[in-house]
């Protein structure tokens, strides 16, 4: 067993939304010629519109990645005047444990952390942060030859499949939605005696004896 007790980042281990953060960290960095629509779009009044569309596009094409970061890139095109790694490290920076955690993981020990997040800003928190944690599963971000910033996103089904592979006994996250989907897919594996519960404002996915089944 790799580890047991797994997390998710923004919005668990962390306050903030650190995906969000990236993208006023990369806008900062644009200097495309339709900037001033873009910031209405993305951090002003018409943020709500491209919410709304990116939930849409989640509708229809039937996967639930983070579609407003997808949009971002595809609206300035991935260039930027800086190269992603110093952004990646001002958010890292920036970002602060989540306080309600404490007294939610039930067991000492190295946090696994499985997230819809980008993994380049995770694994930099963890370096400045200090804490004792590895990231097992997130999104990838990189910079081509080009310059061209381009990322794959994980969706939370993604998230289901890792926490299989390293059978946690327990998964902590702020979303009620993605607990309870955890839960049902361990149920679905054969587990039995998994619980779902809110402690300090977050979600605690436990299985009662063992670890999730390994997913092959």
């Amino acid at each position: 067993m790799l580890g047991e007790r797994a997390v998710d980042f923004d919005g668990t281990l962390v306050v903030e939304n650190s995906t969000r953060l990236l993208e006023r960290e990369m806008f900062a960095a644009y200097r495309g010629r339709s900037r001033r629509v873009l910031a209405w779009l993305f951090f002003g009044g018409g943020s709500a519109y491209v919410t709304g569309l990116s939930s849409v596009i989640g509708r229809v094409v039937g996967r639930r990645i983070d579609w407003r970061f997808v949009l971002f890139l595809l609206v300035t095109r991935g260039r930027f005047t800086q190269d992603v790694g110093p952004m990646c490290d001002a958010v890292a920076a920036r970002l602060r444990l989540n306080t309600r955690l404490r007294g939610v993981v039930t067991s000492e020990g190295r946090l696994m952390i499985v997230s819809c997040g980008c993994g380049p800003v995770i694994e930099r928190f963890i370096g400045c942060s200090g804490i004792d944690a590895v990231v097992v599963d997130a999104s990838d971000l990189w910079q081509g030859r080009s310059g061209r910033v381009s990322a794959r996103l994980r969706e939370p089904r993604d998230k289901v499949a890792a926490l299989l592979t390293i059978r946690a006994r327990e998964y902590v996250t702020d979303s009620l939605g993605e607990a309870r989907l955890v839960a049902r897919n361990v149920e679905r594996s054969g587990v039995v005696g998994v619980n779902v519960e809110e402690v300090n404002g977050l979600y605690r996915v436990a299985v009662m004896s063992g670890g999730l089944p390994s997913g092959g």
